[in-house]
């Protein structure tokens, strides 16, 4: 501000100086009434000595005046005190003489002066010198004066000594040459957070360019995140004029950077805070390695703790430490001095490529890993061991050191060749399983084509039976009424000996039927192609009860049907489940007491577990076996039957990739579970 000034009143000065010359230049020459030219002359002589007072009076400048040839005409305490010449010294001095010698050699003192008289003023920074010969650093205008007729009269010469300007901005662009050049991120900003200052360092850590960073909030471009409360650092900052901890920042990339933080508060010469100077190291990688010690730390103690055994290898030197169990497990004498070379010599020969190659490709990677290798005793015997290892880092990033962990699993080894061994037994014995089921089903297959070929070509001689049955007995029904009454004896042949033989043929051939047809359904069932759907077992169900209602309504049965879960499967084939479970119940309950039945379900998982409970006639335990057989039956004094009904759901729930099972106690009740699949179905 002082300098800013300064500089203003020689400006008004010198701006002065030349409006008073032409002021006076132009009453030369002009003719004008006499007083009126005593009053000029008066007031000129009035400006004059103002003007002369302002410049004898100015000690921060010397205001010189110079003649059209360069000589001097006034010279101001300013001057005397920069140059120390007294006016008395130098007025009609050649201004050169406080030039360097050099300078006067090559002429350069005339030269600012045409540079002055061809650009009307002119400026420059250079050395002058003082009377006692010593230096100093000037600032320095020179203006050429002219009249109204454009002649030069004269110059005004502003000199300004900045030598302790000049000596403070080389320190400190000494002082930025260091800073710039610092590893460190240097960062210095006002009260108010503004960057200032922005170093290499600082563009090589963060990524901005300095043309970036300044001005800009330096927090805000760091997006700082402190690890104690900012009041807390406000606070020490202020009362000790220092801080010094750690923030993370954020870079350039996004990447997060963790530093130690230096903070100094900077003062202006009136003792004000002016800035804030930080100087950040980068302690990412030192963090990172800490937490990595911390973490293998617990790793190694986590396995000291299951028996195995420490080692630490220090890759520049390649001595190895172990700990008392790793000298157990490779059966050393404990304190024995442990190479890399001397493990290595211990593996053998061909697992020794393999680990070294595990080995070097953490360390490449800065990453964890592990292996399995063996090793020879000093007694030939081998064991197996498996070893997990992980890097240790620099602060540079480097890894210095890697550690781990051996376990001795040759017992795990031998259990684990013992289970293979059992394994590839099993593997052959389900395999001959497969090939002996795959073998039944073929057997199936042929049984259910046999059965559905005899069912069929049985069915024409059985029709041919009936048919001529019934032809007989018309026959014998003609022959009663052509005999006459005499022939009691035939006649009772004709009217009920035959008549009595034809109904026994008849009713064996109606079960005869009945038996084909039943072994038809069955092969049906096995053969036929099921549709699969998302099905309402719900809504099946009671659609299955309606076809049902008479003969339920007949029996005096009461049904109860509780949830069923959805399911998926063929409608058609699981109506007949329904159907069949039901149709039993009904026909088997107990005679003398009410008929309950209770139909229910629930999904457990992608299954749904189905019930049909009946208080019935029950079956004894002895039957279970054989429940679901053809042509079982185990009360047939209380319905007509052919038992195929149970081997029908136990096809068709089977074939839904479901199973079927029952519970039944002989004169209390039966209940029939099944499953069945909720998605799709796996059975076929």
């Amino acid at each position: 501000v002082r300098k800013d000034r300064q500089r203003l009143t020689v400006s008004l000065v010198v701006t002065a100086l030349r409006d008073a010359a032409g002021a006076i230049i132009g009453f030369l020459g002009v003719a004008m009434d006499i007083s009126e030219l005593r009053k000029a002359e008066a007031a000129a002589r009035a400006s004059d000595e103002h003007f002369r007072l302002v410049i004898e009076t100015i000690e921060d400048y010397a205001l010189i005046m110079l003649d059209a040839r360069g000589h001097v005409m006034s010279w101001n305490l300013g001057a005397e005190r920069i140059t120390g010449y007294q006016a008395s010294e130098i007025i009609g001095q050649h201004f050169a003489g406080f030039h360097a010698p050099k300078e006067i050699e090559t002429r350069h003192p005339d030269s600012l002066l045409q540079l002055a008289v061809s650009q009307g003023r002119f400026t420059e920074e250079g050395w002058r010198v003082r009377k006692d010969g010593s230096g100093y650093w000037a600032d320095v205008a020179v203006s050429a004066i002219h009249d109204e007729r454009g002649n030069l009269r004269g110059f005004a010469k502003v000199i300004h000594d900045i030598s302790k300007r000049k000596k403070s901005e080389e320190k400190l662009r000494e002082q930025a040459l260091i800073l710039d050049t610092a590893h460190d991120a240097i960062v210095i900003h006002d009260i108010e957070g503004r960057i200032t200052y922005w170093n290499q360092g600082a563009q090589r850590l963060y990524g901005w360019r300095r043309d970036e960073a300044m001005g800009q909030l330096v927090h805000t471009l760091l997006k700082t995140q402190f690890v104690q409360p900012i009041e807390s650092i406000t606070e020490q900052l202020f009362a000790e004029g220092r801080w010094q901890g750690e923030v993370v920042h954020t870079k350039r990339d996004d990447c997060l950077v963790t530093v130690a933080s230096t903070w100094t508060l900077q003062h202006s010469e009136a003792s004000m805070v002016a800035s804030i100077l930080e100087v950040n190291y980068d302690i990412t990688a030192r963090r990172r390695a800490e937490e990595q010690l911390k973490a293998v730390g617990r790793r190694l103690e986590l396995a000291k703790n299951l028996g195995a055994g420490v080692w630490d290898w220090d890759i520049q030197t390649n001595a190895m430490i172990w700990d008392d169990r790793l000298y157990k497990i490779y059966e050393l004498g404990n304190g024995t001095q442990v190479t890399y070379q001397h493990w290595a010599s211990l593996v053998l020969p061909e697992d020794l490529a393999a680990t070294e190659a595990a080995l070097q490709k953490v360390i490449a990677t800065k990453s964890q890993g592990s292996m399995e290798f063996r090793i020879k005793l000093e007694d030939g015997a081998i064991r197996h061991i498996h070893c997990a290892h992980d890097t240790i880092l620099d602060d540079d990033g480097q890894v210095v050191r890697v550690v781990g962990v051996n376990i001795d699993i040759s017992e795990r080894k031998r259990s684990d060749a013992a289970l293979l061994e059992a394994s590839n037994l099993l593997r052959l014995r389900v395999a001959e399983l497969d090939a002996a089921n795959k073998e039944l089903g073929k057997k199936n297959e042929e049984v259910e084509a046999f059965v559905y070929i005899v069912s069929h070509d049985l069915r024409s001689p059985l029709v041919n039976l009936q048919g001529f049955s019934k032809e007989l007995d018309l026959s014998c029904e003609e022959l009663r009424q052509k005999l006459t009454t005499a022939d009691q004896s035939v006649q009772t042949i004709l009217t009920v000996d035959i008549p009595e033989s034809l109904r026994h043929i008849e009713s064996s051939t109606t079960k005869f039927h009945r038996l084909i047809n039943s072994l038809l359904q069955l092969s049906r069932y096995g053969r036929q192609d099921y549709h699969p759907e998302e099905l309402d077992l719900g809504a099946l169900t009671r659609s299955t009860l309606d076809l049902l209602s008479l003969s339920i309504a007949s029996g005096g049965v009461e049904v109860q049907l509780g949830t069923l879960p959805k399911v998926y499967g063929d409608a058609t084939a699981l109506g007949q489940v329904f159907a069949n479970l039901v149709g039993n119940a009904v026909k088997y309950m107990k005679p003398g007491r009410p008929g309950r039945i209770e139909i229910g379900g629930e999904a457990q998982g992608g299954t749904a577990h189905c019930w049909v409970r009946d208080n019935g006639a029950g079956f004894p335990a002895s039957a279970k076996p054989r429940l679901f057989q053809v042509f079982q039956r185990f009360h047939p004094n209380l319905a007509e039957g052919d038992g195929m009904g149970l081997a029908i759901v136990r096809r068709v729930v089977e074939r839904h990739g479901g199973a079927i099972w029952a519970e039944s106690e002989e004169n209390v009740g039966t209940t029939f579970h099944f499953t069945l699949p909720c998605g799709r179905a796996t059975g076929g």
